[in-house]
């Protein structure tokens, strides 16, 4: 049996209202080389059951059930068995545009992207979208560094409203035990692209925002309490590494990215230059020589990841 193209996974825990809405979205897809990874995750209501039913219609359709574990260690467990050259993922309470993954290889493909992002709404239940305070506004390709600098705004922080290839997770997977698990690992993918595609079309229905909870927010590695937030000083002092990094065009210039009160860059940091500078150059390395590639290389993540937990000296004091 061939290879899919892409590998699409969905971890399923307690959304038995939506998942066949969600799974049935993904079955329509225009393209029709993949394979549909339902990662069961220990849920008890009824998923389990229509997990399986909807692998008895559709061979395209593999059920892997679980303990549960939370959302970061359902997705990989569907990276782990994915078999597909690209990698996507659909949470089981949203749906999709019947092109969305034809759009986004056509994309990827076009542009020689390593990651392809396509536009979001949020919507009712019953599939009406809500008012948005952002949207993508045109096509375009960006490198790595420019991603970095659009990781304020939601689009470019989610696992879900993209495809990857797959050789990106060879040293990267979601960690177990987070909220908002995305955003401690988007800046990881960015750093082993050339190019990140963008296609400014709605695509990906986020469903959760009509509705009064998302049934992850209760999976183990919550709190309990049903609150959405970072881990506590995240948020602070992601924002204080990215003004530290960007604090000003001298700095950036001379090639130092350094926190507020240090005055040289941490050991091992990558060198920050000219944001017109070409990728050969922002990865500090000489032009003239042959790059290696990226992909695989976590040793050539910068010292001070945008919204991880690693911040510049002082950069957390001065957040708070």
């Amino acid at each position: 049996m061939a290879e899919p193209t892409i590998s699409i996974i969905v971890p399923v825990y307690k959304t038995e209202a939506y998942l066949e809405k969600c799974v049935d979205s993904i079955l329509a897809q225009t393209f029709r080389d993949f394979e549909l990874l339902l990662i069961e995750d220990g849920s008890p209501d009824n998923c389990p059951a229509l997990c399986e039913e909807a692998a008895a219609r559709d061979p395209r359709v593999r059920v892997i059930h679980q303990k549960n574990a939370g959302l970061s260690a359902a997705r990989n467990t569907g990276v782990e068995a994915a078999r597909g050259e690209w990698i996507g993922f659909v949470d089981s309470d949203d749906s999709i545009a019947p092109e969305m993954y034809e759009t986004l290889l056509t994309y990827a493909r076009r542009d020689g992207a390593q990651i392809a992002v396509c536009d979001y709404l949020l919507v009712t239940e019953a599939g009406e979208p809500l008012p948005s305070s952002y949207r993508l506004e045109e096509d375009k390709v960006l490198d790595r560094v420019g991603a970095l600098e659009q990781m304020n705004r939601g689009h470019f922080k989610v696992a879900w409203n993209r495809l990857y290839r797959r050789e990106l997770f060879e040293t990267v997977r979601f960690p177990v035990g987070k909220i908002h698990e995305d955003e401690y690992t988007a800046h990881q993918f960015y750093w082993q692209c050339e190019r990140i595609t963008i296609a400014a079309k709605p695509l990906y229905f986020y469903g959760a925002a009509g509705r009064q909870h998302h049934p992850y927010r209760f999976a183990p590695e919550n709190d309990g309490s049903g609150r959405r937030h970072f881990p506590a000083g995240l948020l602070r002092a992601g924002a204080a590494a990215h003004q530290a990094c960007h604090r000003s065009s001298q700095d950036v210039d001379a090639g130092v990215c350094a926190g507020p009160q240090a005055e040289e860059p941490a050991a091992g940091a990558a060198a920050v230059v000219r944001r017109d500078a070409r990728p050969d150059e922002r990865a500090g390395k000489d032009p003239a020589e042959k790059r290696e590639r990226l992909a695989g290389r976590p040793d050539q993540v910068p010292a001070v990841p945008l919204f991880s937990n690693a911040v510049p000296r002082g950069a957390a004091d001065q957040a708070g």
